[in-house]
């Protein structure tokens, strides 16, 4: 395994339930937030060369929160 790949699982793999949690929330739909994880941890890893450090958990879910949910109405 190369140094990048266990650089980002070290930074980014203690956030993916918080990243489920937030798509699930956002999309209220398992089915959905799963896809809308999976395309943020693949963007994710694909810009992990610009992440400078800091707040890993902020970074990810911003990666996977704008424009990501399907436009849905609000069901309390």
């Amino acid at each position: 395994m190369d140094d990048r790949r266990r650089r980002f699982e070290a930074q980014a793999l203690p956030h993916l339930d918080a990243a489920y949690n937030l798509a699930r929330w956002l999309s209220r739909s398992p089915a959905d937030a799963d896809d809308i994880v999976q395309d943020a941890m693949l963007r994710a890893f694909r810009a992990f060369d610009g992440f400078r450090g800091g707040d890993a958990k902020a970074w990810l879910l911003a990666i996977g929160r704008p424009g990501r949910a399907p436009a849905r109405p609000y069901k309390p």
